[in-house]
Order: structure tokens, then C-alpha cells, then sequence
């Protein structure tokens, strides 16, 4: 849990924009590490670099477990990982938003998950163009299709619901600005 929670509190967006000369990616735009931020602040590569390098750290840290650690504690993972992303100790505990992160790790611990939730979240980008709207409509069906995958609404279960809730509640400046009609949208 500790490699987990270590693998995902390595801010790649904070170092591609860093290293690519741009200064400081937290005074650009919303101020996220995350890779919708990076690729406004630092073109269309760099995000999608980002993207790849914070969904890598999520597969990373749930395959570790499944394979050298105790297969039942995926979830426990996948939540270390998305706390790292969410709280980074080397930007003083302020990361990104942990859905890149996630996603990564879901790979590993449920694809049929991921899918269902990635389903959701391009239904509402293609209405939308609203990346975080997207995400947060993702976030709050996670819980209602762990429902209906698992078996029981047992840990894992509860596990999903939490991180939903830390996403959602991370999204809290993007649902003032969707509430104001200010949210910006995301075109390529």
C-alpha cells in the first residue's frame, strides 16, 4: 500500500511541464497537475503524455499488488494510488485530481468498470465538450455499476463509493464554475 500510495504521488504533470521549460503547471489555468490543465497550458502532447504517465502509475501500483501482494486488496491499492495522486507530499499534499490515476488502476482491478464509467464519461464529453462535467458524471455512476457488477456490496464496494466521493469533492471548483456557466470546454 505504502509503493502504491508512493507510485501515485509522482506529480508527471508538475515535471513534463517543468521540464519542458513552462514553469510551474499549479500557475496555469486551474492550477491542476492533471492532464486536461497540462495539455492547455502545454500543448496537446504534453497532456496526453501526462494522461498516459498518470493512468501507467495506477495500472502499475494494482498490478503490483495482484501479482506480489494479496490479490483480494486491489481496491486498497487502487485507493493508496489515487491518494498519492490526490495528495503528492512533494507539492506540500496539493495533487491532481486522481481520474487519470484511477482509471489506470481500474485497468488492472475491474475493466469492466473502467468501461462502464468511460462509457459514461464520453457520453457527457461528446454532449458537452466539459471534461470535468464528464468525469464527475463518471465518478457518480462508479458506485451504481459496482452495484450491479459485484456480487455483494461488501469492501470493494465501499472502497469504490470513497473514491468516487474524493474525486467528486475534488471537483469542487469545477462544479462552482459549471454553476456559473463558466466551466471552459476542451476541443483538440
Amino acid at each position: 500500500m505504502i509503493l502504491a500510495f508512493l507510485l501515485g504521488s509522482i506529480p508527471f504533470g508538475y515535471l513534463l511541464v517543468y521540464l519542458k521549460g513552462k514553469g510551474d503547471i499549479r500557475n496555469f489555468g486551474s492550477g491542476n497537475i492533471g492532464a486536461t490543465n497540462v495539455a492547455r497550458a502545454g500543448g496537446s502532447l504534453l497532456g496526453i503524455l501526462t494522461l498516459g504517465c498518470d493512468l501507467s502509475k495506477g495500472v502499475l501500483a494494482v498490478l503490483l499488488v495482484k501479482t506480489w501482494g494479496h490479490p483480494d486488496w486491489v481496491f486498497w491499492a487502487t485507493l493508496s494510488c489515487v491518494l498519492g495522486h490526490i495528495f503528492t507530499p512533494w507539492l506540500k499534499f496539493k495533487g491532481g485530481k486522481g481520474v487519470a490515476t484511477l482509471c489506470g488502476a481500474l485497468v488492472i482491478a475491474s475493466s469492466n468498470l473502467l468501461l462502464a464509467a468511460l462509457f459514461v464519461f464520453f457520453v457527457f464529453f461528446f454532449i458537452t465538450r466539459i471534461v470535468s462535467l464528464s468525469s464527475i458524471a463518471a465518478a457518480f455512476s462508479l458506485p451504481l455499476f459496482t452495484a450491479y457488477l459485484f456480487d455483494s456490496l461488501g469492501t470493494d464496494f465501499w472502497l469504490i463509493v470513497l473514491l468516487s466521493l474524493l474525486i467528486i469533492v475534488k471537483h469542487r471548483s469545477n462544479i462552482d464554475r459549471l454553476l456559473k456557466k463558466e466551466e471552459p470546454t476542451f476541443h483538440f
